[in-house]
């Protein structure tokens, strides 16, 4: 019996899975330059297919877009601690409309690196649009002690606010993103809308497609 145990303890150490590196310096020389091939190899598919002002975006095509991501996959069981290429895949997923994996990836993305304007923002949105609103409240005044004077980030603290039942809070937040930009017409939808709830105009949001209506 112990000969078989033994036996089998060995045939688990043999074929699992290797465990993640947690840094680029636990990567011998052959594994980093796999890992930048991978991640290389993803990236060049995916910039075909995310938004990146000044360059033309294709047409999505599924197939591609989920190679890219199985190929960045297989660069994160080698490497999870590279924020961008959470950020990458996050992107891949938005394009696929599938903002559950988007958000997964952009939250995975923010935990590494918090104050990466790029990531604060497609994370809150993400985490918005699921309902996720007091982890996008924090992460927008977090972006805002880094950020003071972005736009965006200025808005959706105002539009964040509402949805979380604070209307009179958004009014002041969509006050303060007015200052920044008089005529964001965003800004001024927002702020109607925070009014309109505060007045008993507007029932209380609790998602973002009650805002539609």
């Amino acid at each position: 019996m112990l000969l078989r145990a033994v036996i089998a303890l060995a045939g688990l150490l043999l074929f699992s899975a290797p465990v993640a590196a947690q840094s680029l310096a636990d990567l011998t020389p052959a594994q980093l330059e796999r890992y930048d091939r991978i991640v290389d190899q993803a990236t060049a598919i995916a910039e075909r297919y995310i938004y990146i002002e000044g360059r033309p975006q294709a047409a999505p095509n599924e197939d591609e877009i989920r190679r890219a991501i199985a190929i960045y996959d297989e660069g994160l069981a080698i490497y999870p601690g590279r924020y961008g290429v959470w950020w990458m895949r996050g992107k891949l997923f938005q394009v696929l409309h599938e903002d559950r994996e988007a958000f997964l990836s952009f939250q995975r993305a923010y935990a590494l690196e918090p104050n990466s304007q790029p990531v604060i923002n497609e994370m809150t949105i993400h985490a918005m649009e699921l309902g996720e609103f007091e982890l996008a409240f924090e992460a927008v005044q977090h972006g805002l002690t880094l950020f003071p004077n972005d736009l965006p980030l200025r808005a959706r603290l105002a539009l964040v606010q509402l949805l979380r039942g604070h209307p009179a809070e958004a009014i002041v937040a969509a006050d303060r993103a007015l200052e920044i930009a008089p005529n964001d017409g965003i800004s001024r939808q927002i702020k109607r809308l925070a009014q309109e709830v505060r007045d008993g105009r507007r029932p209380q949001p609790s998602s973002m497609r009650d805002l539609t209506g």
